[in-house]
């Protein structure tokens, strides 16, 4: 017959393992992408998910001031995300998804490409590969 001490001791064992498991489960993924072109704008894209929370960033810098761009994060079978974001006074935007906001987050994977396109001239000013 086991001890209360032994039981004790058995469950104690037993959730601690799990926690280990729920620990081990929640990998972190971390991706990145540089973003060129044919121009003097730089910019970076950012993903990444822990568990159930994901983030997802895009800056640019040294575009144009005050105008429209749209960013796609494109994967094999296609558009994963949009949105069009406008450039400040100096000629950068940051762009930020987060789950733990509420906000939705596209699932980015390696390999998925990152385009800004300017909506005024109609040409992509950057990209990069995940």
């Amino acid at each position: 017959m086991f001890s209360r001490r032994k039981i004790i001791a058995t469950t104690a064992c037993m959730l601690l393992l799990s926690v280990a498991s729920v620990s081990h489960a929640q990998q972190r993924v971390k991706l990145e992408a540089n973003l060129s072109g044919n121009t003097l704008a730089s910019g970076k894209a950012k993903f990444e998910s822990r568990g159930n929370r994901q983030k997802f960033s895009v800056e640019i810098e040294d575009a144009a001031a005050n105008t429209r761009y749209r960013v796609d994060v494109r994967n094999s079978a296609g558009l994963v995300f949009r949105a069009v974001m406008r450039t400040n006074a100096l000629g950068g935007f940051d762009l930020n998804r987060d789950t733990l906001l509420g906000q939705s987050v596209p699932s980015i994977s390696a390999g998925d490409r990152v385009i800004v396109f300017d909506l005024a001239a109609r040409r992509v000013l950057l990209q990069g590969t995940f």
